[in-house]
């Protein structure tokens, strides 16, 4: 990587994650934001449950270029307008059915 700016070689780890992460979620699933400082990772965000909670993490820690990733991500918290229009929407589920496995 000689001759490439730390700045684009973060914004690549950072677009990498992100594009796998919204790959898998649902679509009305809350965002999650994804910060790179060198070979660290910084994930913040409000998930649904622990299982979408450890599958973000596994997937930024397989991410090629990351070495640390700091967790700073909460279950719960729900998504008050999407909750309000979609009352019927299952709270408790980010992930897409069948992607689980592939992380």
């Amino acid at each position: 990587m000689q001759g490439e700016s730390y700045e684009t070689r973060d914004e690549k780890i950072s677009e990498a994650i992100e594009a796998e992460i919204q790959a898998k979620m649902h679509p009305d699933a809350r965002p999650i934001d994804v910060a790179v400082q060198g070979a660290n990772v910084t994930l913040t965000g409000h998930v649904a449950n622990q299982a979408t909670k450890d599958a973000i993490i596994k997937m930024a820690r397989g991410t090629d270029g990351v070495i640390n990733v700091t967790d700073d991500l909460v279950i719960g918290g729900g998504h008050p307008y999407l909750d309000w229009f979609f009352p019927w929407r299952n709270q408790n589920k980010d992930l897409e059915e069948g992607e689980k496995g592939d992380w």
